[in-house]
């Protein structure tokens, strides 16, 4: 019975890991899209496979152990980039600045899902200690 759920518990860290390394991808792959060209349709459909990675990525790839690091670096993360988008930091940059942009669009719709995930866990966690 143990040996079956090392396995699974394997399996599941492992498809964690590549939704991050896909996240991740898509991420880069959207911050270059406005260059790109790509249409409306086709960028939701990113960004919602991006809050959808970063769901699984939430529920599946980060440890109790981990949590802590996580959710802070994370979140200073989605929040600087938050702040960086709010005061247009980057809107002025030329030739590279529309991909800035977007880069940190896509790494706030696939982080923010993880961080809100882990750090419901965590409470969650806390509240049953």
């Amino acid at each position: 019975m143990k040996n079956k759920k090392s396995k699974k518990l394997k399996l599941d860290k492992r498809f964690g890991h590549y939704s991050f390394a896909i996240g991740v991808l898509i991420a880069v792959i959207l911050g270059l899209a406005g260059s790109v060209g790509f249409s409306d349709t086709t960028k939701q459909g990113l960004f919602s496979l991006l809050v959808l990675l970063g769901i699984v990525i939430g529920l599946l790839n980060i440890t109790g152990k981990e949590t802590k690091e996580f959710v802070l670096s994370a979140g200073v993360l989605v929040i600087i980039s938050l702040l960086a988008l709010n005061l247009k930091v980057f809107h002025d940059v030329l030739y590279v600045g529309s991909v800035l942009v977007d880069l940190l669009r896509a790494i706030i719709s696939f982080t923010f899902p993880a961080v809100i995930i882990v750090s419901v866990k965590n409470i969650w966690r806390l509240a049953k200690t």
